[in-house]
C-alpha cells in the first residue's frame, strides 16, 4: 500500500495525510507513532553509540504491527461495549 504518513526523524515530527477516514488516520497516527518510538535515533550522538538499526523493511513490519494491535484492540473494546459484555 501507498503511506498515508511520515515520521521526520531530523524533525522529530509526524505528518499525516488528510482527507482520510477516522479508522484510517487513527491507524496512520499509531503507525507513525510507533516509527518514532521503536526506531528513533539521537542524531546527534557518535555512530559508536547507537544500537544497530535495523533495515526499513523490518521497521514498517513492527510498526504496522503496532498499529493493527491497536486498531484491533479498539474495535474489540467498542464491540464489547456494544454488546454488553
Amino acid at each position: 500500500g501507498s503511506a498515508h504518513g511520515y515520521y521526520y526523524l531530523e524533525d522529530k515530527r509526524i505528518a499525516i495525510d488528510e482527507g482520510m477516514s477516522e479508522l484510517q488516520t487513527l491507524k496512520t497516527a499509531i503507525h507513525e507513532i510507533a516509527h518514532a518510538k521503536l526506531h528513533d535515533i539521537d542524531l546527534n550522538a557518535p555512530q559508536d553509540g547507537q544500537p544497530p538499526r535495523v533495515d526499513r523493511r523490518t521497521r514498517e513490519v513492527k510498526a504496522e504491527s503496532v498499529a493493527d494491535d491497536a486498531v484491533i484492540a479498539q474495535q474489540t473494546a467498542v464491540v464489547v461495549v456494544v454488546i454488553g459484555v
